[in-house]
């Protein structure tokens, strides 16, 4: 199978983004996962919550590197649900202007995108998916972003 972009990846993860919120009741969330793009073929982890937390937040950037590292692959995604809040403002979940969203983070070898779509919650419903944004971040600094970074810099010196 062809190498997949980083343009169809994007539209592909969107999708299923999409799909597992509105198909999971009305009080689920997307949960962490990391999907691994190579020659066509997909892989997908569940990241635990655990590594969202202030303990294994620290150690989120290792486990990220070393899955790129095992499995090689050209395009990597991290899809969540999250909060987010105005630019500057810390503690989002608590924030009275928080919102909700689906954030994506996609990687290749040389770039990286930021996207976001908000989630709106319906009582006994499953949430529905709005419109995609290119998200305002233009370099991330956290610790997904330090543990892909990491990952396609190794395998890039292997």
């Amino acid at each position: 199978m062809a190498k997949e972009t980083l343009g169809e990846l994007r539209e592909r993860v969107k999708e299923w983004a999409k799909d597992d919120l509105e198909s999971c009741g009305p009080d689920g969330d997307v949960n962490a996962h990391m999907l691994m793009f190579n020659d066509g073929k997909l892989t997908m982890v569940l990241i635990d919550g655990a590594f969202f937390e202030p303990k294994g937040r620290e150690k989120l950037p290792m486990v990220i590197a070393g899955l790129i590292v095992e499995n090689k692959p050209s395009l990597v995604a991290m899809v969540s649900s999250a909060w987010t809040a105005p630019p500057g403002e810390s503690r989002p979940s608590t924030h009275p202007n928080r919102r909700e969203v689906v954030f994506v983070m996609i990687r290749d070898h040389e770039a990286t995108e930021f996207w976001d779509a908000p989630i709106t919650r319906r009582e006994n419903e499953s949430p529905l998916l709005g419109d995609w944004r290119r998200h305002p971040l233009a370099n991330g600094d956290g610790a997904v972003t330090l543990g892909m970074e990491a990952g396609f810099r190794a395998i890039a010196g292997a």
